[in-house]
């Protein structure tokens, strides 16, 4: 659960290099993850889990949707003190635990000791729902943060922006009942090329196995 929720943020919402592609193209891949988020919530959590998960997932792929890439390839994500880094994702990314470590020592505390759970292998049925529950919260915190200093001074123009970006509708009547009728349901539907999307579903599927 976590490390697929790692590997769709990282690969697909909020990429560090978007080398080779079109816009459009980066703008699938997004539509992509939270596909491959919704798979994941219909089958893998509760209703009122799945609902907090899709929440928080929504907005990081707000964040990556929100990104610029550079003539090299890379996606840079200008964003001012609100900026969020799940773990996993590259380093280029404001540390969403620092932020909280200056504004929300419980919550900071919270994920330090998620954190080292997972680490050491412990309650490992648990890890799924504790994680939801304090990175949606984590996500939501830092996006309705107030803005009032100088250093800050950008950040309600860009938290206007991500709060209004509309997300893709690439993909309709997709099936989340089975790995082939979700790769078949995603096919011929966007920029991405169905050799693509086959292979990428199935390093999903490893993700969710591992």
């Amino acid at each position: 659960m976590i490390s697929s929720t790692m590997g769709i943020i990282s690969n697909y919402l909020m990429p560090g290099d978007a080398s080779g592609l079109s816009e459009q193209e980066r703008q699938d891949m997004a539509a992509f993850g939270l596909e491959a988020a919704k798979y994941l919530a219909e089958n893998y959590l509760d209703e009122s889990h799945a609902a907090d998960f899709m929440s928080a997932m929504e907005t990081v792929a707000k964040y990556g949707l929100n990104g610029s890439v550079s003539d090299g390839g890379k996606v840079i994500y200008n964003v001012q003190e609100g900026q969020v880094r799940m773990s996993g994702v590259p380093g280029s990314y404001v540390d969403m635990e620092g932020w909280l470590k200056a504004n929300d020592t419980e919550l900071y505390n919270q994920i330090n000791e998620l954190n080292q759970s997972i680490i050491n292998h412990k309650d490992g049925e648990k890890h799924s729902a504790k994680f939801i529950e304090l990175y949606t919260k984590a996500a939501k915190k830092i996006l309705d943060a107030s803005s009032d200093t100088k250093k800050d001074s950008g950040y309600a123009d860009w938290k206007e922006k991500v709060e209004k970006t509309k997300l893709p509708a690439t993909f309709q009547n997709v099936k989340y009942n089975g790995f082939q009728s979700f790769l078949e349901s995603l096919q011929n539907q966007s920029s991405l090329s169905n050799s693509w999307i086959s292979a990428n579903v199935s390093r999903f599927m490893k993700w969710l196995a591992a």
